[in-house]
């Protein structure tokens, strides 16, 4: 059975080479040790992000080089069990985030698009790749969309939120600015939202205080607040062809969050979930994956691995495939998983 990751991650290390010479003198000087790993010894004197300093190093999650290097990736296939992958951006390493100076976040995209164009025309059997936007800018998103499409991309790749410098936390993805203009755009085109965390640690439980007095359980993930607000913000009944897929959310919030629309009064909020509504898959709580499925339907989750990252999300990649096999699933459903859900989605 064909299996298609949906979530992988990738900085490849030639990525500013279309951007221009003045603006990757504002990046990072990157370093790479002998295993082709990004370096301790890469320089951060230059960096265009001011969310920094509330993220994560710069090496964080790095201990694996096909977070760089495509051959090394392509080697990894087998053993991940993946037939074809789905390349998103690296964000964090790159220094990417809605909150850098507008020029410079278009030179960004505009260089890793391009990079990543050129692995997929090159590994078209392989690799399909979601499409990077600047949203502080949205003219200039809407037509690198319209590049893309000419150029084989049929999905975005999007915060779940909108990150604020002076804040703790980020606003709901209902309050990126001009986002009707970008689901209208993407809904005509019938192009797929990826909705990932770039801005990782930036939400209100991540706070010290929290920690320091258990109060990290009374206060909801991004995911969570961003899924609701789609609906709450009537978002998704003025767009209701808008497909998004969320990623990398764990389990817990896709039921938390259908429990909060019944709540609070929502008309018929599983509608959301069976036309809206797509996430990926984590094998880590095996009985809450499985119950998912049961509730929302197989045909709403797509296999992923968060390849090659080291965190949480990504610890058991070299796993998931088997455990996906161990789950007891009904065949038609394992294959709507692994594989039928996302060439549908992603139009492969």
């Amino acid at each position: 059975m064909q299996c298609i990751d949906a979530d992988s991650h990738i900085v490849p290390r030639d990525w500013m080479k279309h951007m221009e010479e003045s603006y990757t003198k504002q990046l990072p000087t990157y370093c790479f040790d002998n295993r082709g790993v990004l370096s301790q010894e890469s320089n951060l004197e230059n960096d265009p992000n001011p969310t920094s300093i509330n993220s994560l190093p710069l090496v964080s999650h790095n201990s694996h080089s096909g977070r760089y290097d495509i051959g090394k990736r392509k080697e990894d296939l087998p053993m991940l069990g993946i037939d074809l992958q789905i390349l998103n951006p690296e964000e964090h390493a790159m220094r990417f985030s809605y909150l850098v100076e507008s020029e410079m976040a278009r030179q960004m995209a505009y260089s890793y698009n391009r990079t990543v164009a050129e692995i997929v025309k090159h590994n078209k059997d392989k690799f399909a790749a979601t499409l990077l936007l600047p949203l502080q800018d949205m003219e200039w998103s809407l037509g690198e969309i319209h590049w893309g499409i000419l150029n084989g991309f049929n999905s975005i790749y999007i915060d779940t939120c909108w990150p604020v410098v002076e804040d703790p936390a980020s606003y709901p993805m209902a309050d990126i600015p001009e986002i009707c203009r970008l689901f209208e755009y993407c809904q005509h085109r019938e192009i797929l939202v990826v909705a990932h965390a770039q801005s990782h640690h930036r939400f209100i439980k991540s706070r010290a205080d929290t920690k320091k007095y258990r109060l990290k359980d009374l206060y909801p993930s991004q995911h969570k607040v961003s899924l609701i607000s789609l609906v709450t913000s009537g978002l998704l009944d003025q767009y209701p062809q808008s497909r998004i897929l969320i990623c990398e959310g764990g389990m817990e919030f896709i039921k938390e969050s259908l429990e909060y629309l019944i709540k609070i009064g929502i008309t018929d909020p599983m509608r959301y979930f069976r036309e809206n509504f797509y996430f990926t898959i984590e094998t880590e709580n095996t009985a809450l994956l499985i119950e998912c499925i049961d509730l929302f339907g197989a045909d709403r989750f797509l296999f992923a691995t968060d390849y090659p990252h080291d965190d949480p999300g990504g610890a058991g990649r070299f796993e998931d495939r088997s455990n996906m096999d161990q789950l007891g699933l009904d065949p038609s459903h394992l294959q709507l998983i692994l594989s039928d859900n996302a060439r549908r989605l992603f139009k492969l």
